[in-house]
Formats: C-alpha cells, sequence, structure tokens
C-alpha cells in the first residue's frame, strides 16, 4: 500500500468510531434526557439520519466540481467536529432556568449531519485515487480493509458509548457530555491524522460538476420527437455524454424501490432500541444495556462477510444457482422483511409481558371484597361489601363501606389500595394507622416503564425525623442518594438495577444501618419506611414495605438476537451487493454520481420512518412492524418486476 493510505484508514476509524458512538446512545438521549417521546425521538433519528444520506449529493458536487476531494475532507470535517463539540457542550439536563436545552443538540446535528454526509462520497474514492492503475488487486484489498475499519470502529463505539453513558455519572445518574465528548475527541484525532498525510497524497484533477452537468443535459431536452427524449440535447452535449446520462438513468430507475429496505434497516437504532428498553438484559456476562445490543450488527457483519464470500457464493456457483447482484439484492430484502416479522412477534410476546407488570393493572376501577392489613405485631383481616372483580364505575364516586372493627396493636399498621383508570394513570391511597394518630397520604405513582432498562425507587418516610434527611443507596459500583422528609414521598430516581444497600440515617443524620434490596430492570419501586418505637427512634428497628407498581422486566434481550441475525443477512446480500451493482453499473465518468443516488436512496429510506412516525395512525409498536414488513414484501414484488426488464451493462 502506498504509506498515506495508511492516513486514510486510521481517519476513517475514528471518524465511524465518532458517527456511531453518538448514534448509538441518540435515541435514549432524546427520550430519557431531553424527554421526547418514542414518537418524537424517533422523527428526530431518522431525519439526522436522512440528513447524513442526502448531503453525501453536496459533498460530491463541492469535491467534483470545486475544491476537490482533500480541501472538501477537510473543510466538512472541521465542521463535522464543531458539531459534535456543540452536541457535547450542550448534553445538559432540562431545567426551568435552561429553557433552549433542545437548540444546542439539534443544532450540533444538523452539523453532523452535513458533515459526516458531505466527506462520505470523497473519502473512499480519495482512498481509491492512491492506487496507480496496474495496482488492481492492492485497491480491492484497501476497500475490503477500509469496509473492516468501518465495521471495527462502528463496534467498538456501540460497546463503549452506552458505558459512558450510564456507568460514568457526572451529572445525575450519566453522563452524557462525557459519551459524546470521548465522539467529539475521536472526530479531531480523525481530522488531524488525514491533515498529517497531507504532503504525501495523490491529487486528482477536477472533472467539473458532473451532477450539474447530467440535470442540465436532461433540463436543456428539446421536445420534438426522437428516439430517446435524451437525444433531444445532441446540439449541446456530446453523444458519449448522453450515453453516459442513459445508462445512470437506467440505473438510478431500478434503484426507486431500495429505499424501503433502508427504512427498516436503519431502525435498529431507533425502534429495536426502544424495543430493548423493554427487556432483561442480565446475562451471565453481566447487563447488556439496551443501546449495546446493536453491536450485534458490525459483529455478525465481520463474521458473515467471510462465509458468505467463501462458501455460501462459490457453493451456489457450483450448484448453478443464479446469484446474480439484483438477484441477491432481492433475497436480501426477503430477510429485511422476515426480520420485522421476528421483531412483531417478540414484540406481541413482550406486549404480553407489560400488561403483566403493570400492577393492579384493570382498566376499570378494582377492588377485592376483601382487605388484608399486616403489621408489626398483628395480623388483621376485615371484609367490605361483596363486590365483583373489574367492575366498571365510568366516572362517578364510588363509596366503600367497612365495618367497624377494633383494632388492637403494639404498633402501626399500614395498607395501600390502588386505583388505575383506563390510561393507566394510578393512584395510590396509602393508610396509616397507628396508637399515636390516623394518617391517609394519597398520591400518584408511576405507570410507565423507565427509560434506558433501568429501575425507579421513591421513598415514603413515617420515620419521626423532623428535617430533610439523606438516604443512601449503595452497592459496590454506584451511590445514589434521596431525600426524604416525614409523612410526605420523594422524587422518584433511576437507579441501575441491582443488589443495593439502603442505609438509614440516625438521630444524628448521619447513615449507619443497612438493610438489603434488590431492585430489577424497568421495575418501579415505592418504599415506606415505619419505625417500631415512633418515640425512641433506632435505624436498625425499622420496618421496610416495597410496593411495586410496574413489575420488572421479564423477556431476555437474548429474544431480539434472531431479528438481528435476520437483518445482517439481509444487509449483506443487499448492501454490499448493492453497492458494488452501482460502481459497476456506473459509467466511468459518472460513478459519483450514481454512489450520490445509492446514498439518496438510505435518506429517502428514513424519510418513510418519519413518515410513518409523524402521523401515529396506528395503534401499537406490533402493528407498526408488521406494518412495515407488508410494505417490504409489496417493494419485493416490484423490484423483481423491475428487475425482469433490466438489462446489465456488463457481463458477470
Amino acid at each position: 500500500f502506498p504509506t498515506c493510505v495508511y492516513y486514510i484508514l486510521g481517519s476513517e476509524f475514528c471518524e465511524r468510531f465518532s458517527y456511531y458512538g453518538l448514534r448509538t446512545i441518540l435515541v435514549i438521549y432524546l427520550t430519557k434526557w431531553l424527554l421526547y417521546s418514542s414518537d418524537d425521538a424517533t422523527i428526530i433519528y431518522h431525519s439526522f439520519c436522512m440528513l447524513c444520506y442526502l448531503s453525501p449529493l453536496l459533498g460530491a458536487i463541492i469535491a467534483d466540481g470545486y475544491l476537490g476531494r482533500y480541501k472538501t475532507i477537510m473543510y466538512l470535517s472541521i465542521v463535522y467536529a464543531i458539531g459534535n463539540i456543540v452536541l457535547s457542550l450542550t448534553a445538559l439536563p432540562p431545567t426551568e432556568v435552561y429553557l433552549y436545552y433542545r437548540y444546542g443538540p439539534i443544532i450540533g446535528l444538523i452539523l453532523i449531519g452535513i458533515g459526516t454526509g458531505g466527506i462520505k462520497p470523497c473519502v473512499s474514492a480519495m482512498g481509491g485515487d492512491q492506487f496507480s492503475s496496474d495496482q488492481v488487486k492492492e485497491r480491492l484489498a484497501f476497500f475490503s480493509l477500509f469496509y473492516f475499519m468501518i465495521n471495527f470502529g462502528s463496534m467498538l463505539s456501540t460497546v463503549i458509548s452506552p458505558v459512558l453513558r450510564a456507568d460514568v455519572h457526572c451529572i445525575k445518574d450519566s453522563c452524557y457530555p462525557l459519551a459524546f465528548g470521548v465522539p467529539a475527541l475521536l472526530m479531531i484525532i480523525a481530522l488531524v491524522i488525514f491533515w498529517a498525510g497531507r504532503k504525501q497524497y495523490k491529487h486528482v484533477l477536477l472533472t467539473g460538476n458532473v451532477i450539474g452537468q447530467v440535470a442540465a443535459c436532461i433540463m436543456v431536452s428539446s421536445k420534438k420527437k426522437k428516439s430517446h427524449w435524451l437525444n433531444h440535447a445532441e446540439d449541446k452535449y456530446e453523444v458519449e455524454f448522453i450515453s453516459d446520462v442513459k445508462q445512470v438513468l437506467k440505473v438510478l430507475w431500478i434503484f426507486l424501490p431500495l429505499p424501503v429496505f433502508w427504512a427498516l434497516f436503519d431502525q435498529q437504532g431507533s425502534r429495536w432500541t426502544l424495543q430493548a428498553e423493554q427487556m432483561d438484559g442480565h446475562g451471565s456476562l453481566g447487563r447488556i444495556k439496551p443501546d449495546q445490543l446493536q453491536v450485534l450488527n458490525p459483529i455478525l457483519i465481520l463474521i458473515f462477510i467471510p462465509i458468505f464470500q467463501h462458501i455460501v457464493y462459490p457453493l451456489l456457483d457450483r450448484c448453478k444457482v443464479p446469484n446474480r447482484p439484483i438477484q441477491k439484492m432481492v433475497v436480501g430484502m426477503i430477510f429485511a422483511c422476515g426480520a420485522f416479522i421476528i421483531a412483531g412477534f417478540v414484540q406481541i410476546k413482550l406486549d404480553v409481558r407489560l400488561y403483566r407488570a403493570y400492577l393492579c393493572y384493570s382498566s376499570d376501577l378494582h377492588y377485592s371484597p376483601r382487605y388484608t392489613l399486616y403489621g408489626i405485631s398483628c395480623f388483621i383481616t376485615f371484609f367490605c361489601p361483596e363486590r365483583k372483580a373489574f367492575k366498571k364505575v365510568g366516572y362517578k364516586t364510588q363509596v366503600l363501606f367497612f365495618k367497624n372493627k377494633k383494632i388492637e396493636c403494639k404498633t402501626q399498621i399500614h395498607f395501600i389500595l390502588c386505583i388505575r383508570n383506563r390510561k393507566v394513570r394510578s393512584k395510590i391511597l396509602f393508610y396509616f394507622i397507628s396508637s399515636i394518630k390516623t394518617e391517609m397520604l394519597d398520591f400518584k405513582i408511576k405507570g410507565k416503564k423507565p427509560k434506558a432498562g433501568k429501575s425507579q425507587i421513591s421513598m415514603i418516610s413515617y420515620l419521626p425525623l423532623q428535617e430533610e434527611v439523606s438516604v443512601d443507596i449503595k452497592s459496590s459500583e454506584h451511590i445514589y442518594s434521596i431525600n426524604i422528609t416525614h409523612s410526605n414521598i420523594s422524587q422518584y430516581h433511576s437507579i441501575e438495577p441491582g443488589s443495593y444497600g439502603i442505609y438509614l440515617p440516625d438521630q444524628n443524620g448521619t447513615s449507619s444501618y443497612s438493610y438489603p434490596v434488590t431492585l430489577g430492570s424497568g421495575a418501579v419501586y415505592t418504599l415506606i419506611l415505619t419505625a417500631k418505637d415512633l418515640q425512641n427512634y433506632d435505624p436498625r428497628s425499622v420496618d421496610i414495605l416495597t410496593y411495586t407498581s410496574v413489575n420488572v422486566n421479564e423477556m431476555s434481550m437474548l429474544y431480539m438476537i434472531p431479528q438481528y441475525i435476520v437483518i445482517t443477512i439481509g444487509e449483506i446480500l443487499f448492501s454490499i451487493t448493492g453497492l458494488s451493482f452501482a460502481y459497476n453499473e456506473a459509467p466511468t465518468s459518472m460513478k459519483s454520481v450514481v454512489q450520490a443516488g445509492w446514498l439518496m436512496t438510505m435518506g429517502i429510506g428514513n424519510l418513510i420512518v418519519v413518515f410513518v412516525a409523524e402521523i401515529s395512525l396506528l395503534p401499537s409498536q406490533t402493528a407498526e412492524f408488521f406494518l412495515f414488513a407488508s410494505l417490504m414484501g409489496l417493494d419485493i414484488i416490484i423490484f423483481s418486476i423491475m428487475s425482469c426488464f433490466y438489462k446489465y451493462s456488463y457481463t458477470s
């Protein structure tokens, strides 16, 4: 290899680490930190991806017609790095004081989209320019290594970025400035590495704005009848150029059905990540974070590529099974369709588990004919009039009558009544009875799953402490503090799932005695702290009642592995084959035009996802998965029919 090629490879690795590092955590950042809804986060995510794949057209025009590849990469990389820095510096928690907390991240994403998209058609082409015409094998080896660096950077960043997001606590229980700051640093390093090889690069002369010339050729075509409508431009353009434009339009025509594949494929970072949020990531190797599951794709790519290149394709040739490019792409689309069918059935199973997860989950007022009270030193049961469970009461007052009963206890007792309406908004009535006083505390509970697979916890204090005190929740890896006051409920705090010790304060407010507690992924807990002796408080004699309003995630993330395997096989058959098809079918003078058209199919695919998420007409995520599978099925039929009339411009 020419020495300068290694600068390009090193720069590409750092740039891809930066891009996939921020994209991996983007949806969780939008939902958990910037508090966007799942639909709005999906729209922003795919709008960003769409910009990343539409801006290559701008980059190709600038590089071919004005600045050349080197200057285009340098200038747009600076824009890219500025966007990363803006995203990192504005990754602050939303507050009333910081009113424009959403503007900075959006500006950063726009700059990143323009930067990464603008350099996309230039970097690989500039790498190919460094080889002489007789270095065919070396150039092919370079592109293989180039693709490897892309996936290697993607794999590492997909593992590391979620760890920086969740396991480092610089603001509350996460550190988004660091999680975005590391990709920003890698982009700066990429810029420096690329700049370091400036004196060794071969620079290709400007060929002019080919994309603009193609558009102009189409526009100036006259209206006189000829054998082909582009022949109307023969007076202004050479016959060879017009012939090349015809070939380009033929390839772009076959590209028309392709965006639907990308609409499915790019949902790995949005809808599939949100699906993983609702599942349990615990396993023998520890806990997998929802956004880390995306690492399966680059890992499987690196495993499957040599298998397909050295086993599958040679076997098909030996068995004389037709496997020309478009045929491979059709099969890849079928696999993508199958992946979303699998995702739909996984979501059906998940929806059943989620319904069970919400305790007191009746859509109507539900109360049992018998209530049982548990006390420290007594066990009491009393009855109310017989009622049918799950009775519809509508919007009216319902009174429950209890028989008078004498209660004799050495200490205090408490019980909880849960009411949930059709919108799954919950209210808790907490009754506290003691020899000193009787209280009823009315408060709302969380009825939604926590984001990013975390646990949420709140505390009610009936400890005889008059001032606000801090209760520490500690494990070997994490420490959290919750401020509590008497007869009040604390805010809900997001906590990493695991085993913890609850350290209660003594009379002096110092945390001393520890109570063990285990918090599950996706669960919401309310801990009720009551003292056995209200006169002489001792942290060692505290009763902790754990009320679980939303149960733990029961379904393992491992259920998602099949859909990742199937979509990755589809990517190899469709994406890699399609990229080669676009290069081989394009005329020599217009390969940048066809490559820009190929990248535009990805941008339009993300636009389809934005449209579906924006209209929000589907009743559930399951229905949306099956809708995309159906669209893919229809698209396969259309693409298959179109392929029957396509004639290759080369033989293979």
